[in-house]
């Protein structure tokens, strides 16, 4: 893996932020999954936006480092151990994207649609998805019946 410094500490935000959303997801019943606020999403359904969506960070992180990534299951999870498992999968795919590159592909912005990436921008988003939704997993699951 490289040793850049820019890489290390976006890692270890990856894993932090990681660790606390599968912290709570731990913590949560069968019900906890269908808490939503009325017209919002459930929790179930915002676990599977975050899985849904680091199967696409793979995939274009696969791109930028022109590799393939694996196809992911994404949807429908039963209970929180599967979404914990669905997420650990996506994050050994994403991170198996990015193994070896060297700095210059770690910071070569390459144009996708309207947008600029990177792969270290693009592990800096997965590590921001993660803390966003833990944050809206919390509201749902502390707010009143």
């Amino acid at each position: 893996m490289n040793t850049n410094s820019d890489l290390a500490r976006t890692l270890d935000e990856m894993h932090c932020d990681r660790e606390r959303l599968l912290a709570l997801l731990q913590q949560l019943s069968a019900e906890d999954l269908e808490r939503s606020r009325r017209g919002g999403w459930t929790v179930r359904r915002v676990i599977e936006h975050v899985i849904e969506s680091e199967a696409t960070y793979a995939k274009v992180l696969a791109h930028l480092c022109s590799r393939e990534a694996a196809a992911l299951p994404t949807r429908d999870i039963a209970t929180a151990s599967e979404a914990i498992e669905k997420l650990n999968t996506t994050r050994t795919v994403a991170l198996a994207m990015i193994d070896g590159v060297d700095d210059e592909t770690l910071y070569r912005l390459v144009e996708l649609g309207r947008e600029e990436y990177s792969p270290l921008s693009m592990l800096e988003n997965i590590a921001l998805h993660d803390r966003e939704h833990e944050d809206q997993i919390h509201t749902l699951i502390s707010a009143p019946v």
